[in-house]
């Protein structure tokens, strides 16, 4: 998936949603929204930001086998969690 493509799509997409219904009359208020919108006010440029304290982890397949694996163990089975009953509510 390119997200540069996808934002630009939604970009257009809104921006014609928005210019359908700008309708006006004086030419000075008008001439300025259009500049507005070619500038891109309504929409600014995308942020691309790096986050130096990330560090890389296991996979959320991962998480989920272990997780699993934690339930059953606890559950002294040692099978996975398949029972809907397992994860109903307690009642009072």
């Amino acid at each position: 998936m390119d997200v540069f493509a996808l934002r630009e799509k939604i970009v257009s997409d809104y921006r014609h949603y928005i210019e359908s219904f700008v309708r006006i009359n004086d030419e000075r208020i008008d001439s300025f929204v259009q500049e507005q919108f070619e500038s891109g006010a309504l929409w600014p440029d995308a942020i691309l930001q790096l986050n130096p304290a990330y560090e890389p982890g296991p996979t959320l397949d991962d998480l989920s086998i272990a997780t699993s694996r934690k339930l059953s163990k606890s559950l002294g089975d040692g099978s996975l969690i398949s029972s809907p009953q397992v994860l109903a509510p307690a009642r009072a």
